[in-house]
C-alpha cells in the first residue's frame, strides 16, 4: 500500500490533479481491495447420468490469484442454500477432491468441480433422494447477492468473491 502512495504522490506533482481525484482514478484501474482471487469462468451443466433414474447439476468455477497475492486459497462455497467445503488437490483426482489447484509463474489458478446428483425411484427399489457433495450443517449458511459465494483467507482474514451468474451449459446426457 506504502508503494500506492509514492505512485500518487509522484502523479500528483507531475500533472496537478488533485490527489483524491487520482487515488480514486488508480483504485479503479488497479482493482479494489479483496480481488486477490478473480473469478475467471462460471459455468453451470445440467445432466442425466448413466444410471437408471440418475441426473443433475455440474458447477464448475475457474478462479485466479496473481503473483502479487496474499497466498489466497478458497476453502468453501455457497451456491444457493447448500454449502461445499473445497478439498484441493495439486493433481486431478475428482474422486477425492472437487478442486485442482495449477501452479504458475504469474499465480495459482483454481478449478472447482461441484456435482448435484439426484436420484429418481425406479422399479428396481432404489430410493430417490438428493447425493451431492454439500456439507451436512458444519459449515454456516449465508446470505448474498449473485448465484454462488466463494470464501477464502488472505493474510489470516476470511474475503469473499461473489459469482453473480452462471453460464448456463447444454443439458449433457450420459445414456
Amino acid at each position: 500500500m506504502e508503494y500506492f502512495f509514492k505512485i500518487v504522490s509522484k502523479c500528483k506533482n507531475r500533472i496537478g490533479m488533485s490527489g483524491h481525484a487520482l487515488m480514486i482514478f488508480l483504485f479503479v484501474q488497479t482493482g479494489a481491495p479483496g480481488q486477490d482471487l478473480r473469478l475467471v469462468s462460471a459455468t453451470r451443466q445440467p445432466f442425466d447420468g448413466g444410471a437408471p433414474g440418475t441426473s443433475g447439476t455440474r458447477y464448475e468455477i475457474e478462479l485466479k490469484t496473481t503473483r502479487e497475492s496474499c497466498g489466497a486459497q478458497p476453502d468453501t462455497i455457497w451456491i444457493g442454500n447448500k454449502t461445499y467445503p473445497l478439498l484441493i488437490s495439486e493433481e486431478n483426482n475428482t474422486t477425492k477432491y472437487n478442486t485442482l489447484r495449477i501452479r504458475g509463474e504469474k499465480g495459482n489458478i483454481f478449478k472447482i468441480r461441484i456435482m448435484e446428483m439426484v436420484t429418481q425411484p425406479v422399479t428396481h427399489g432404489v430410493p430417490s433422494g438428493t447425493h451431492d457433495q454439500a456439507s451436512q450443517g458444519s459449515l454456516q449458511s449465508r446470505t448474498f447477492k449473485g448465484e454462488a459465494l466463494v470464501s477464502y483467507r488472505c493474510n489470516d482474514r476470511q474475503r469473499f468473491q461473489a459469482v453473480r451468474k452462471f453460464t448456463m451449459l447444454e443439458r449433457e446426457s450420459f445414456r
